[in-house]
């Protein structure tokens, strides 16, 4: 499969909306706001958000963002982060994933990647080790409100 990326531009930006709905199911405003804060972040070079296209039909993109505070199992600060990465199910099982995440590495000049997901996505678990990452911790989070006294 010829696989050629494009950063996201205005321009693609409904393409873009239209697979992150598929994969977070985002509505557009959430893309809206994603998209400025990228942008900004872009324009810092502290993210990257890259579409893989076959001649001119999308399948697929990821994002990446430079974080500076803690990362489980991170041993360097800054690290680049995967936000996410998606590719188009018919397009699947054919290297996308691992080109995306291996051209965002290399603009991004980045030695090394951390990820996250949800302790039960086995989907997800499992296609992140096929990439190469490490598991490095699972963590299970709590949150207890505390209600006034009105």
């Amino acid at each position: 499969m010829n696989i050629h990326f494009k950063d996201l531009s205005p321009d693609l930006f409904s393409t873009w909306a239209r697979m992150r709905f598929r994969f977070w199911e985002d509505n557009e405003e959430d893309c809206r706001q994603a998209y400025t804060h990228y942008e900004g972040r872009r324009e810092k070079g502290e993210a990257l958000t890259l579409l893989a296209f076959a001649g001119e039909d999308p399948i697929g993109f990821t994002e990446g963002e430079l974080r500076t505070d803690y990362v489980e199992g991170a041993d360097e600060r800054p690290i680049w982060y995967l936000e996410g990465i998606y590719v188009e199910p018919h397009a699947r099982r054919h290297g996308v994933a691992t080109r995306l995440v291996r051209e965002l590495a290399r603009r991004v000049g980045a030695q090394t990647l951390a990820s996250s997901t949800e302790v039960e996505n086995e989907r997800s678990r499992k296609f992140h080790k096929a990439m190469g990452f490490r598991e490095v911790q699972q963590t299970i989070n709590f949150i207890l409100p505390i209600e006034s006294d009105k």
